[in-house]
């Protein structure tokens, strides 16, 4: 639905935060679908809440995340794939809710002249799980997670200056 100043999108739905073109570090609503290229920039649909609000300094975005997709890895005749063989049917969670655990986001973006600015804060299951050995097959676990990120882009003269920065606790 949109309204005057605002917006409300439900379903699956992929979401980009960042300005960098290499590594995206502020990039967390969706989870990295490795099946279809190892450059990280393949993301999967993320099942959502989002309602953006524009303000007269910007933009704030809210998110709300009622179910987590596991990274998917390849199997045994996949490529490319891990040396060890990755357990992908019993995932470790951090969380009792497992999958259903509620994830929350939101983000303020505001831009200004030459310059662009993004505040954003996470709180969920992380997209990059851990690989834990158990007896020579890869187990990958998910922590919960605060992500608080910060992402600058300014045109000075011939030059695109542009930052990423997050503060991540689990």
């Amino acid at each position: 639905h949109v309204g005057d100043n605002w917006q409300l999108r439900t379903g699956i739905g992929k979401v980009f935060w960042g300005s960098t073109e290499s590594l995206h570090l502020v990039d967390i609503i969706n989870q990295t679908d490795t099946l279809e290229g190892i450059d990280g920039e393949d993301k999967l649909g993320q099942p959502m809440v989002h309602f953006s609000y524009l303000l007269d300094q910007g933009e704030v975005s809210l998110f709300w995340l009622p179910y987590f997709r596991e990274r998917s890895f390849a199997g045994i005749e996949g490529r490319p794939r891990a040396p060890l063989n990755i357990d992908t049917d019993n995932p470790i969670y951090s969380s009792s809710q497992e999958q259903h655990h509620q994830d929350l986001a939101i983000r303020w973006s505001y831009s200004l002249d030459s310059v662009d600015i993004a505040l954003s804060h996470f709180k969920g299951t992380s997209r990059e799980p851990t690989l834990t050995n158990d007896n020579g097959t890869l187990r990958h676990k998910y922590e919960l997670i605060h992500q608080t990120g910060l992402e600058l882009t300014s045109a000075l003269g011939d030059w695109l200056w542009k930052l990423e920065m997050i503060h991540r606790e689990t």
